[in-house]
């Protein structure tokens, strides 16, 4: 199942790695997972502006609040939309928060046959901000066809005034087609200043779809219909439709959900922080939870999965080898470095960059320079979960909520913990066993039991034992906090020895967020399993399954010869671009895939489909990835040499050689490398060199025009972008290729490529 992180980086693209995104939700500053600094049970993580800086909502910024985002495809099955913040006073100050949430229930399913391989959870997004929160647009109906304009950097031409020059054209909006106008501006057009808007397209439904662009709003084109809320999620929506705010709701029809569709955003949160005063941010609660019976037999793989990702795991106490020469011709010589720091890491496999000796052996690049044999390090697949890390504790129905670290999922945690930070992984002994011990001393030597949620946040944040990262695959069946409410029996310890200016505030919050004896799935209140919602949701991502690989191309080109090399445009040009682009001349292999497949998840290039087709006519347009650079010299492409030259603004000679072919699908044109400047804030007309010369350029280059500039436009109405084309017709490689080249130039070699990739991802 594809997987989204759960959170976008302040201009809205996303996060590269589940690194880059557990080292921002280790700087929240509370709500981490296992114990918050309350010091009481916590099974999920907060979201604040530290790690979704562009997620809070405002009138001022309603077209570039980044909303979060749905982590995977499944159902919404309740929710509950407060109409404004809920409020409570606290010693004479009034306090808000929000109790606004959205429960959505996925199934991961990596063989559909194979019940036994299936797991059932839900994802929670708690305190997201109410429908006050969200800003009413106007709506405006064309009355013909008309110009859109390219929303991106559109102000460096401006005239004495000040008021800038109208965006360029990026495509046309058609009679009777609705938009929804996120904020005005004027620009000059045509000798005069108009009103232009910012606009986004709206469906029949009425939800919002597509990219934004500028359009003119004089009377005499464009007609008011209507107000509709702003960024706006679709569940939201419904839930407005339905009328029935601040309670917990069941969709009246099944409302599916995909990864990567918005959530909401972060809701204003004022609460106590002791000794009279408060402490105001802005932040969301994700948990991953499940009740399903066959949990915890999952993690050990039953149905034998061998689809998705693929591991190594380092084995302690072997050799670490050098390699010497190159190909077939590669040696490995032992050298004296024995693994003990790194025994038992995992790592990806297809990241070690995996080679086989002419000997048939595999070996593993573990780190720059350092291999191991296939002999030495244990190969593991996505769905062995268990001996991947993961791991099950379970805490029987909890009578005192505060006993919560006190309880045996805690001991069990450190005792798995203590197992796994041992000698062989290099680490001071002493300060590992004083530490430790230390711990569980806290815990129930003495027994009192206490254990600080500070003491216990430092313990999982541990610089040198990696207990962080360890802690993250740990999946605890644990009572919620999200049944029963302040009336529950567990609450009645905490509240007799609790701040007593806190109490009021404290159970009308838990009052108002609770939910699961409203929804059948949850409403018995047993213990239910909680896991990391980042780290266990990404562990079941295989959106990779149809993941572009050096090996995979290796087989469609019928080689292992260096890619990027010029030499089939001669070796005159070969031996140019070896001296012209000595960074992407035999770009490596395994950088240029991780990349590849980078950009493309960027671009939305995700489906199956559009892989396929994205690959096969960039294999065949760069010549079979041999260059980044057209083969002719691009006089043919000056004005007075081509018909239309003048159209596509190259307006004088020289333009042509200066504006050829650059990238994997080649963008021609000064048109199209200034409207590839504007979107991407390069600067592409004044050096374009820099798309050559650049492998992420070049693959950014091919991407944009995939999604933005494709030669087709009114076809299933696809203005341009390549994958509507293949959404309504997935194997007309002929359309694709006439919206790339204009025409079947190279048709019976891109079908071939494309049949072959099916072949290998097993495509129907």
């Amino acid at each position: 199942m594809k997987i989204c992180f759960p959170v976008r980086k302040q201009n809205g693209s996303q996060y590269a790695s589940l690194d880059d995104v557990i080292g921002l939700i280790g700087r929240e500053p509370h709500g981490s997972w296992l114990a918050g600094t309350n010091q009481l049970w916590h099974g999920g993580i907060h979201i604040s502006q530290a790690s979704a800086p562009g997620s809070v909502l405002s009138a001022d910024n309603v077209d570039s609040a980044v909303p979060l985002q749905c982590m995977a495809k499944g159902e919404v099955v309740a929710w509950r939309l407060n109409q404004d913040y809920k409020t409570a006073d606290y010693n004479g100050k009034e306090l808000k928060y929000s109790s606004t949430f959205v429960l959505v229930k996925s199934r991961c399913q990596p063989d559909l046959e194979k019940e036994n391989s299936w797991l059932e959870f839900y994802s929670l997004y708690m305190g997201l901000a109410p429908l006050s929160a969200f800003p009413k647009a106007k709506c405006f109906k064309a009355k013909s066809d008309l110009l859109k304009r390219v929303a991106s950097n559109f102000a460096n031409s401006t005239s004495s005034d000040g008021i800038a020059a109208a965006p360029a054209k990026s495509g046309e909006l058609k009679k009777d087609e609705r938009v929804i106008i996120q904020r005005q501006q004027d620009f000059r057009n045509g000798g005069t200043v108009q009103p232009f808007g910012l606009a986004k397209m709206l469906n029949a439904s009425g939800e919002t779809s597509g990219e934004v662009f500028w359009i003119t709003l004089l009377p005499e084109f464009m007609e008011p219909d209507g107000e509709r809320y702003a960024q706006m999620p679709v569940w939201m929506h419904k839930a407005v439709d339905l009328g029935e705010l601040d309670s917990v709701t069941k969709p009246a029809a099944p409302l599916e959900i995909e990864a990567g569709d918005a959530i909401g955003f972060l809701g204003e949160d004022i609460a106590p922080a002791g000794k009279g005063n408060v402490d105001t941010c802005h932040y969301a609660h994700i948990e991953v939870i499940s009740t399903d019976s066959r949990m915890p037999e999952f993690l050990n793989n039953p149905a034998g999965i061998t689809s998705g990702q693929r591991y190594i795991q380092i084995l302690s106490g072997k050799s670490l080898y050098q390699r010497t020469g190159e190909g077939k011709d590669s040696t490995f010589m032992a050298m004296s470095c024995i693994v003990l720091k790194d025994g038992g890491k995992i790592l990806p496999r297809d990241k070690c960059n995996p080679f086989e000796d002419k000997d048939g052996k595999t070996w593993f690049e573990v780190s720059p320079r350092n291999w191991m044999s296939q002999d030495d390090v244990k190969e593991l697949h996505q769905f062995d979960l268990k001996e991947l890390g993961f791991t099950t504790l379970e805490e029987d129905p909890s009578p005192d909520v505060s006993k919560s670290l006190r309880e045996n999922w805690v001991k069990g945690a450190y005792d798995w913990m203590s197992q796994r930070v041992g000698k062989e992984r290099g680490i001071q002994q002493k300060q590992v066993s004083a530490f430790y011990k230390n711990l569980i001393k806290k815990i129930d030597a003495d027994g009192d039991g206490e254990l600080s949620g500070a003491e216990l946040y430092n313990a999982l944040h541990h610089p040198e034992l990696g207990l962080r990262d360890i802690a993250a695959r740990l999946i605890v069946k644990h009572d919620s906090e999200w049944f029963g409410g302040s009336s529950h029996h567990r609450w009645s310890v905490f509240f007799q020895n609790y701040d007593s200016l806190r109490v009021a505030y404290a159970k009308q919050w838990l009052d108002d967020c609770e939910w699961m004896s409203k929804v059948d799935a949850f409403k018995k209140g047993e213990p239910v399993w909680h896991f990391h919602p980042v780290v266990f949701c990404i562990a079941l991502n295989n959106s990779d399954q149809y993941e572009i690989t050096v090996k995979m191309i290796e087989s469609l080109l019928g080689h292992k010869n260096p890619w990027f090399t010029g030499k089939s445009g001669g070796k005159v040009f070969a031996k140019n671009f070896q001296a012209n682009y000595p960074d992407v001349y035999e770009f490596n292999k395994q950088k240029f895939v991780i990349m590849l497949n980078e950009v493309m998840t960027a671009y939305g290039i995700t489906g199956p489909y559009h892989k396929a087709h994205f690959l096969s006519q960039c294999l065949h347009e760069s010549s079979h990835l041999d260059t980044t650079l057209e083969f002719g010299s691009g006089r043919q492409y000056d004005p007075g040499v081509h018909r239309d030259a003048l159209k596509y603004e190259n307006k004088v000679v020289g333009d042509g050689p200066k504006y050829r072919g650059r990238g994997l699908i080649q963008l021609t044109w000064k048109k199209n490398y200034r409207l590839f400047s504007e979107y991407s804030g390069g600067g592409f007309v004044a050096n374009p060199e820099l798309i050559a010369e650049n492998m992420e350029n070049t693959i950014k280059a091919s991407a944009w025009f995939w999604r933005n500039n494709g030669g087709i436009t009114e076809k299933f109405n696809a203005r341009g972008d390549i994958n509507v084309l293949i959404d309504n017709d997935k194997n007309n490689v002929r359309l694709i290729t006439k919206a790339v080249n204009g025409g079947d130039n190279g048709l019976a070699e891109r079908q071939r490529y494309f049949n072959e990739i099916k072949k290998t991802w097993s495509l129907e």
